[in-house]
C-alpha cells in the first residue's frame, strides 16, 4: 500500500470527494487529506503553508472546473511558489474531455497525468505509482 503523508483535493463537488475518499481509503495508506472546494482557497491555504515551513501535500488532485478559481488559474499561480520536486505532484482530475484541456495540461508538464472522472480503482493506483 502506497504511503502518503498529505494529500491535497481540490474539488467542488462532494459526490466527486466521497467518491475519491473511498477509492484512497481502499488503495493508500494517507495520513492527511486537504479538501479545498475552489482554487483560490486552495493556493491561499499551501501558499501560507509554505511561507510558515509546514511541508505541502505530495500529492495534489486537481479538477478543472470549480467557482472561484478553476484549475487553470490555480496552476497558474501555484506554479509561482517556490516548489520542491515532491511538491509539484500534480494530477488533473476532470469532467472535462476537450483534447484542448489536455494539451494545455501538457504544456504545463502534465503529461500522463489527466484523468477523467470519475476516479476509480485502476486510475488511482497509475496516480500512486507515478508519485514521486
Amino acid at each position: 500500500m502506497k504511503k502518503i503523508k498529505k494529500l491535497c483535493l481540490i474539488e467542488d463537488d462532494s459526490i466527486q470527494v466521497f467518491i475519491t475518499r473511498q477509492y484512497i481509503e481502499l488503495l493508500a495508506e494517507v495520513e492527511e487529506i486537504l479538501v479545498y472546494e475552489n482554487g483560490k482557497e486552495a493556493f491561499e491555504n499551501l501558499k501560507k503553508m509554505s511561507e510558515q515551513g509546514i511541508s505541502l501535500p505530495e500529492l495534489i488532485l486537481l479538477d478543472l472546473f470549480m467557482p472561484v478559481w478553476d484549475g487553470w488559474e490555480f496552476l497558474e499561480e501555484y506554479i509561482k511558489l517556490p516548489l520542491k520536486e515532491s511538491e509539484k505532484n500534480i494530477f488533473i482530475l476532470t469532467s472535462s474531455l476537450s483534447s484542448d484541456d489536455l494539451e494545455k495540461a501538457n504544456t504545463y508538464g502534465l503529461k500522463g497525468r489527466f484523468f477523467t472522472k470519475p476516479l476509480d480503482e485502476k486510475k488511482l493506483a497509475i496516480i500512486l505509482s507515478n508519485t514521486k
